[in-house]
């Protein structure tokens, strides 16, 4: 997630980018419904065959598959693109010194902070430690040239199925232990308290949760990161004219595979040759597809009817760290057994429209919350322990415009 001084522009008089802030709210949205769909109504299993496949109603599949076309995983690379747009802002607005960076540095360190807590406390899936680690490791290019930025962002995608073919043994296994874990996982996450879910998750967090990620997840996010300060550094600040190719480039490329891999229900189970290009062209095609999305907003942002629409999904995106929290609290409370104790009770329409349902509550509610204060609470905590000091929180003027 990115704070809302990363969507501010450089300069004496900070503006606004509510454009940014509309992409991000609307990224927050297919990444809550993804993580309901996949995290919250049922443990997480890292190992294929681990889980059983589930029986679903005929409504329920077709929703999961239409979501796994359009959502699964594009909503995630978008705000990891937004999260390098935000470090390359951030390093645009403090500079190249030693000084500035080593305040990136801290800032990056505190999320890092910020996702240990949320994963142990409130919900295994965290996504912030990951970004955090990527920014890290975007700080060791980011000031090199635009081509090796996009060659590199464009490359890293590859690296996960390169890996699950030549290195199978390093990925997560299934087997008899994997899924006495997750059959544990069940009755904990479903009937345990608090205390008791707690105990259970901080283990998994350094073992399977980091392992996955340092071999799955983190060089497609570190890839995003990339093409995300490109894009910025390289485009964003320009005239839009490419807006129309992008977008229809973008959702013809990725949309096109992504509705092909949907039909072919594809499972990944194997390491045939033909696997390995099933996998390797949808980490490939999540880049374009996520830049489709976020044309496509921009160009109906560009037009007052729809801007005006759009622009109420605005705060959630400005205020995205503190509703990404509370989401997490709310729903591993609603799931899990020391609150209402729904695992593995909800189909995936029910779950789609519960967090329909709480996303259009934090729409209302980050709305409310702008007009009194500047930040989000998360998002004061983070830049207050930046700078090393508490930060201003009360509401100033700001002077908004576009890209």
């Amino acid at each position: 997630m990115i704070s809302v001084d990363d969507t501010e522009r450089p300069g004496p008089t900070h503006t606004r980018i509510e454009e940014l802030d509309v992409i991000r709210g609307a990224a927050l949205l297919g990444v809550l419904v993804m993580n309901l769909v996949h995290g919250f109504r049922k443990p997480f299993a890292y190992a294929r065959g681990v889980a059983p496949k589930e029986s679903l109603s005929y409504t329920d599949r077709v929703v999961e598959n239409v979501l796994y076309a359009i959502v699964e995983d594009k909503a995630m690379t978008l705000f990891s693109m937004l999260f390098g747009m935000g470090l390359a802002m951030f390093v645009l607005r403090a500079g190249c010194d030693g000084d500035a960076m080593r305040l990136l540095a801290r800032r990056l360190a505190v999320l890092l902070l910020i996702g240990l807590l949320h994963a142990v406390f409130l919900w295994e899936g965290d996504i912030l430690m990951p970004y955090a680690v990527a920014g890290f490791l975007s700080l060791l290019v980011i000031h090199r040239s635009d081509a090796l930025l996009l060659v590199l962002g464009l490359a890293l995608p590859a690296v996960f199925p390169l890996i699950a073919w030549k290195y199978p043994g390093l990925l997560p296994q299934g087997g008899p232990a994997a899924v006495a874990h997750y059959q544990k996982a069940l009755s904990i996450y479903g009937h345990g308290t608090y205390g008791q879910v707690v105990a259970f998750r901080a283990p998994d967090i350094v073992t399977l949760r980091a392992h996955f990620l340092a071999v799955r997840g983190l060089a497609q996010i570190l890839g995003n990161v990339l093409v995300g300060i490109f894009i910025w550094r390289a485009w964003f600040e320009q005239r839009h004219e490419w807006l129309f190719g992008v977008a229809l480039g973008g959702l013809v490329i990725g949309g096109g595979y992504a509705i092909y891999r949907a039909l072919l229900e594809f499972e990944p189970t194997s390491n045939a040759p033909a696997t390995v290009l099933l996998r390797l062209g949808w980490n490939m095609t999540l880049v374009p597809l996520a830049m489709g999305y976020g044309a496509v907003l921009l160009i109906l942002l560009s037009f007052n009817a729809p801007r005006a629409c759009l622009l109420t999904l605005a705060p959630v995106g400005r205020m995205a760290l503190t509703n990404y929290l509370v989401q997490s609290a709310i729903f591993s409370t609603i799931f899990y057994g020391y609150g209402r104790g729904l695992l593995g009770q909800r189909g995936v329409v029910d779950v789609v429209l519960m967090g329909l349902f709480v996303y259009a509550i934090q729409v209302i509610v980050s709305d409310v919350w702008l007009r009194c204060f500047q930040f989000g609470p998360a998002e004061w905590v983070w830049r207050s322990l930046t700078y090393g000091k508490r930060q201003p929180i009360a509401a100033v003027s700001f002077r908004r415009s576009g890209p």
